[in-house]
């Protein structure tokens, strides 16, 4: 699009007629055009960017047509003030294939003038159409056809005039409204007095029921306001003048306001006064906030008399122009002998750097910036230093952005630094309680698990001896049924306080939940068929075969939740549901048990909480266990919740984001292959019976066991002789197991390069994976030390034994 067709877009657009409704004059001139020419058609159109549009239309439906097939499109392209003739459109190649040619129109004459304005843009044009050729009309039949287009122009301009005389009136009501000023005028031959619509609102009245005059129009004030109204216009009438006054006027409604009235003298070709021409200005609430400025100023003079805090104002220098009285009883100092004093003079030595620093910040942040409190010592009279806490506000020249002056509301907050030290130190005191806690959870997990170790897994390996008698076997499995009780409790306790302090580790990994649940109804088939309840799972075919999952903890919530079912159902049956849907996986524990009283719902998740706190109570455990839940669900970022009727059982549920993951690795199901014989294994221990479990569990399988007794001894054997995996417990006299690990690892021995396997009874510890391979639990679960060898072989490539 060129310079010029822009320019002409814009001008039809200033005249805001396109889709417009039918104006009757424009149609008028448009019946005329058509008797002029007995024409059957005659149109207005103006032609936009895309289509022609016929502001008027006589003889023709169609309201628009393409502009690509409009005569006028042609027409508008010539000069200003043109006329175009089209004699035989059939004949002409320009328009033989348009629309209005060919269809039931048949067009065959046209006659057009252009809409020219006055900057010599055309709009479009004024035509008239027949269905018959014609020959071209006389220059006197086109030149009023032209007259009747600038004619038409014209109504277009008296339409634009209009309408900006109206924006204009708008604007002018708008304006006078948001500044509350009216305009007035009084003709003085003829005694007349009109307002603005802004007027009759500051007067409270209506512009339908209310006529003004002078007279009436004086009642509205004081009778002392009436005469100097009356003075002011007598005077400036005398002098041709103006007049400025403050009034005050009362509303019908007895609203009383202040006002400004300004008048000047409209004067005739003579010189003389015909009328006087004035503004009125509602000043009410500017008035009242200057009232409410002075009654400020007032309080913040009596605040700043009784207040406890020191109010100061300050010179771009920090020098004090003004101070409070509070100043006396804080450095008892009178404001006089305050007046002059630099602040930073006053500062303790310490901490004038800070201070200094603070303000160099604050200037360099310029205006509008937030000052943040600051605390600092200052110096009484006495010489005594107190703790002084203040924050500035700062002021600035609008135009240069200089510093001019500095305020501050300055108080003692000595008191208050004292407590906040004593605070500290009782926080240091906790801390230092905490870690004691720590440490000695550690510790008792090191020393109950270690015993255990060998009390579980012998008891197992003893169970296994076929010559057993019937009473020694069940004397066997109370002391490891006992054994497991006892490492349930310790595990509770231990797991309760890493949640309490944010230390349990949730590591995902891909696992199938199916089997999750299965293995978990395996663990508790026995418990519940000797109580004859039934256990079953439900959902578990339609679950996905890998998620991604913290499956250890998982498994720790569901065996803590269908323990407690098994625990507190006599009779029926134990479900575990199972369902996957829109990335999470939904299990919960149904029973037939007792259930649980509605009371009691709210508190089972919270620590040391159950049902039946008696001491005579049926059944026992910690309380913690469905805390542990809770606590590693939501650690997992999922919700666990309870629903329960007495007497009718309890569904425990939790759900857990879970995204869809492959099918386990081929190196990941083969861990559970078993050792094979011939494998040379170093166990580090300096319990003797967890060295012996070891020897035991993988001496059945042919394994070679060398035993250590402590980290020093471990580094001198792997020195000289050649291991395919080294066990290595991590809390031993002499040295402890990452500093064996490390002495091995970075010796000149055959097994720089040998898998270590890190275990303890210490379920916090985390282990270097630059010195270990993986970790075990105490107490030794035989099984598991299986599973971790072999797979720890398998993923570094351990060749087989010769």
């Amino acid at each position: 699009m060129d310079l010029r067709e822009a320019q002409r877009l814009a001008a039809l657009r200033s005249y805001k007629v396109l889709d417009t409704p039918a104006d009757a004059a424009i149609d008028r001139l448009a019946t005329l055009a058509g008797n002029l020419f007995n024409a059957p058609i005659a149109l207005v159109s103006l032609v936009d960017q895309e289509r022609q549009w016929f502001k008027a239309r006589i003889g023709l439906d169609a309201c628009s047509t393409p502009r690509g097939q409009a005569f006028c499109a042609h027409a508008v392209a010539m000069p200003p003030e043109s006329v175009m003739v089209v004699e035989d459109a059939a004949r002409d190649p320009r328009f033989a294939d348009f629309p209005l040619v060919t269809g039931p129109s048949r067009v065959r004459f046209y006659a057009g003038a252009t809409l020219t304005t006055k900057d010599g843009y055309n709009l479009g044009a004024l035509c008239v159409m027949d269905s018959r050729p014609r020959p071209r009309p006389s220059e006197t039949e086109l030149e009023r056809l032209k007259l009747l287009a600038r004619i038409v122009v014209d109504e277009f301009e008296l339409a634009k005039a209009h309408r900006l005389t109206a924006e204009k009136q708008r604007l002018l009501e708008l304006a006078e409204s948001m500044a509350g000023v009216g305009h007035w005028r009084y003709d003085v031959a003829a005694d007349k007095v009109t307002w603005s619509d802004q007027l009759y609102v500051i007067h409270g009245q209506d512009r339908e029921t209310y006529t003004p005059g002078l007279e009436s129009d004086l009642s509205y004030y004081a009778p002392e306001d009436r005469l100097k109204v009356r003075q002011a216009f007598e005077a400036a009438v005398a002098t041709k003048g103006g007049f400025d006054l403050r009034l005050r006027l009362t509303r019908p409604d007895g609203e009383a306001r202040d006002v400004v009235v300004r008048g000047v003298c409209e004067l005739d070709d003579h010189g003389e006064t015909v009328a006087l021409f004035g503004l009125l200005q509602d000043v009410t609430d500017h008035t009242e906030a200057l009232r409410a400025i002075e009654r400020s100023s007032a309080r913040y003079k009596l605040l700043a008399d009784n207040a406890g805090d020191m109010i100061s104002r300050l010179d771009a220098q920090g020098a004090i122009l003004f101070m409070s009285p509070a100043s006396k009883a804080v450095l008892d100092y009178t404001p006089e002998e305050m007046l002059g004093k630099r602040v930073i003079d006053l500062t303790h030595p310490e901490d004038k750097p800070a201070v200094l620093a603070y303000y160099a910040a604050l200037i360099a942040a310029g205006p509008g910036a937030v000052a943040e409190p600051l605390q600092f010592r200052g110096r009484r009279k006495d010489g005594e230093w107190l703790w002084l806490e203040g924050q500035p506000t700062l002021f600035f020249d609008p135009q240069t952005g200089a510093l001019t002056g500095i305020q501050d509301v300055v108080r003692d907050i000595s008191s208050r630094k004292a407590m906040e030290g004593a605070l500290e130190a009782a926080r240091a005191e906790a801390e230092t309680a905490a870690n004691v806690k720590a440490e000695f959870l550690s510790n008792m997990s090191h020393e109950l698990r270690t015993p255990l170790t060998a009390v579980l897994g012998f008891s197992r390996l003893i169970a296994e001896q076929p010559e057993l008698t019937d009473t020694t076997r069940r004397f066997v499995e109370r002391v490891s049924s006992a054994g497991k009780a006892l490492l349930s409790t310790i595990n509770d306790i231990l797991d309760f306080s890493k949640l309490e302090a944010g230390q349990v580790e949730i590591v995902r990994q891909s696992a199938s939940p199916a089997a999750l649940v299965i293995e978990t109804l395996d663990i508790f088939s026995l418990q519940a068929g000797e109580a004859g309840v039934g256990l079953r799972g439900e959902g578990l075919d339609a679950l996905p075969t890998s998620l991604d999952l913290a499956a250890d903890r998982v498994r720790q919530v569901l065996l803590n939740l269908v323990g407690n079912a098994v625990k507190f159902t006599d009779q029926g049956e134990i479900v575990v549901e199972a369902h996957y849907e829109e990335g999470r996986l939904k299990l919960a524990v149904r029973d037939t048990g007792v259930g649980i009283p509605p009371d009691r719902l709210d508190a089972l998740f919270k620590r040391f909480s159950q049902v039946d706190g008696s001491s005579t109570r049926r059944h026992g455990g910690t309380g913690l266990g469905l805390a542990i839940c809770k606590g590693l669900v939501e650690a997992m970022g999922g919700t666990i919740g309870v629903d329960s009727v007495v007497g009718r059982g309890s569904r425990f549920w939790f759900e857990l984001p879970a995204d869809l993951v492959g099918a386990p690795s081929a190196a990941i199901r083969a861990q559970t292959v078993a050792c094979a014989p011939g494998r040379r294994v170093l166990v580090v221990d300096d319990n003797p019976v967890n060295r012996d479990l070891v020897a035991t569990v993988l001496g059945g399988l042919a394994v070679e066991v060398t035993e250590a007794g402590d980290g020093a001894q471990a580094v001198v054997i792997a020195q000289t002789r050649a291991f395919d995996l080294i066990l290595m417990d991590q809390r031993m006299p002499v040295m402890d197991g990452e500093s064996a690990a490390r002495g091995i690892r970075q010796g000149d021995g055959p097994n720089r390069r040998t898998p270590i396997i890190a275990f303890s009874a210490d379920d916090a510890i985390r282990i270097d994976e630059t010195l270990f391979d993986g970790a075990l639990a105490k107490p030794l679960d035989p099984a598991a030390l299986l599973r971790a060898v072999a797979s720890v072989m398998i993923s570094r490539g351990v060749p087989a034994a010769a």
